[in-house]
């Protein structure tokens, strides 16, 4: 879970329902609000309490064999050549390139527009960015 901002009396930490939020739902994620609305980075992933209707990756707790393996392999199939459009109402996206987190397939063109209003920056935070072939 999340400790807070130590600087800003540990503001955000998590878990942080109070009950009537219906966050009884959780993610991984390393950006968390400040005071300021701004938003950082934490150094890593850490736990944090979602609503369950917001779309999302999942975590299973099932037992392991070949097909569950294919099964949550399948389960995230990126949408190419799309636009996103950023607003005060949806402030931030997630994009997967195809067959992540294998590497993406040679020869594979994936376009996706990010658009903003006029007035606001479009910040992007990479996990892992990989240009050219790598040997397996």
């Amino acid at each position: 879970w999340f400790p807070g901002w130590a600087q800003n009396g540990y503001y955000n930490k998590q878990p942080n329902d109070d009950g009537l939020s219906e966050q009884d739902c959780v993610e991984v994620r390393r950006a968390y609000s400040l005071p300021s609305s701004s938003t950082r980075l934490t150094s890593s992933f850490m736990w944090n309490d979602r609503d369950c209707s917001t779309p999302n990756y999942f975590i299973c707790e099932r037992l392991h064999n070949d097909n569950d393996v294919a099964f949550v392999e399948n389960s995230w199939i990126p949408e190419c050549n799309k636009t996103i459009l950023l607003s005060r109402e949806q402030p931030k996206s997630t994009v997967s390139s195809p067959g992540f987190p294998r590497q993406y397939p040679n020869n594979v063109n994936c376009d996706i527009q990010i658009m903003a209003s006029p007035g606001y920056n479009i910040i992007l935070d990479f996990e892992e960015f990989v240009l050219e072939e790598e040997s397996s």
